[in-house]
């Protein structure tokens, strides 16, 4: 019994310092955007380890991975949006220009 203790244990604390110390010293927007990746290659590996069957469905939950990947990091791979012309603010009854 402390044997499965053990090998739970170790992975999940080995996991959440590796966490810990890519959002202390990491870039926090790539680490966000690679963490998408794990359920995709925890996938694959089971796929070729034999111990799953593929499925049209499975391969349907990686491209929704996939794009779910793309949808954060929308910024790193396409570069951040510039501010469109219609983006200035518009006169605020509270700042007392009303007209």
């Amino acid at each position: 019994m402390s044997a499965i203790v053990i090998l739970g244990v170790i992975p999940l604390g080995a996991g959440f310092y590796a966490w810990d110390y890519g959002c202390k010293h990491g870039d926090i927007m790539i680490l966000g955007a690679l963490s998408y990746a794990a359920p995709l290659f925890s996938v694959i590996v089971l796929l070729l380890a034999g111990f799953g069957v593929f499925h049209w469905s499975v391969a349907v939950a990686c491209i929704l991975i996939t794009v779910g990947a793309v949808v954060a990091a929308k910024d790193l791979l396409f570069g951040p949006r510039s501010p469109s012309i219609d983006a200035t603010p518009l006169p605020s009854a509270l700042d007392g220009n009303t007209g």
